[in-house]
């Protein structure tokens, strides 16, 4: 890995998204929580660490055997620089398939991401209510799966203690947006940035992100961080805005059933 730093945010991002089960296997972590609905807290982080005594082949039998105990699929998430060097092409020779290309971006400016227009008000918090979160699922029209990790976070701020913050907006007297800030060694990490569908092209995403990089700021994080998928043309356009930029980028591998 030519930049340590990339490795570094990984890790941070990590530990701010913590799972509630976690095995090491010779330097690898084999992470699981069914209650947390994110890939990077249901999947192995292969990083080079650790003495290597086990073959690479008998490293992923144990992720496996891990994931299947949980009736979970054995996924991995992969960066260059993370274990050995052929590890993606040995996954995709026994049958795992490429999973959600991500995107990390990085912020060394820490703007306040004001646009010149007003913005709505944004509440800092330690948690949010569950009536908030109710109402902010009804919202939603994916079957409630954006409302349900919107919870997941709140679960997550739990963990985080001081070191997180969760940031909600509410319009027109309903929640709105949502979004989650975690600082760690310098660096603010942005998590679960959400806007119900109805609530879209009204600043909402902009003043939550600008909220998080002040509290950031405050915190002592002179950078900030966040993934986005690939796919993901509008949000990668939200943050182009407030100034984050391509860093790096990892996928995952999951284990496709056999036909």
């Amino acid at each position: 890995m030519d930049d340590p730093t990339a490795v570094l945010l990984d890790e941070l991002a990590a530990n701010a998204v913590a799972p509630s089960i976690v095995r090491r296997v010779d330097g690898w972590l084999l992470r699981a929580d069914p209650d947390l609905p994110f890939r990077r807290c249901n999947a192995a982080l292969p990083f080079a660490s650790g003495i290597a005594s086990v073959p690479v082949d008998v490293r992923i039998d144990l992720v496996e055997a891990f994931y299947r105990d949980r009736d979970a699929p054995a996924r991995f998430q992969l960066l260059a620089g993370y274990g050995p060097t052929e590890l993606d092409e040995v996954l995709e020779a026994r049958g795992y398939g490429v999973e959600a290309p991500v995107t990390v971006l990085t912020n060394v400016s820490m703007p306040g991401a004001e646009d010149g227009h007003p913005l709505p008000a944004v509440r800092l918090g330690a948690d949010v209510t569950v009536g908030w979160l109710r109402d902010y699922r009804q919202g939603w029209d994916d079957a409630g799966t954006a409302g349900r990790r919107a919870a997941a976070y709140a679960t997550v701020m739990k963990r985080l203690g001081s070191g997180g913050v969760i940031a909600t907006v509410d319009l027109d007297g309903a929640p709105a947006g949502i979004g989650l800030g975690a600082v760690e060694r310098g660096w603010l990490g942005l998590f679960g940035l959400a806007t119900r569908p109805e609530a879209r092209g009204r600043g909402v995403g902009t003043a939550v992100v600008g909220s998080l990089l002040r509290w950031g700021r405050g915190e002592g994080a002179t950078g900030a961080y966040l993934q986005v998928e690939d796919d993901n043309t509008t949000a990668r356009s939200l943050f182009a805005t407030v100034g984050f930029s391509p860093h790096h980028r990892y996928h995952y591998r999951i284990l496709r059933p056999t036909p």
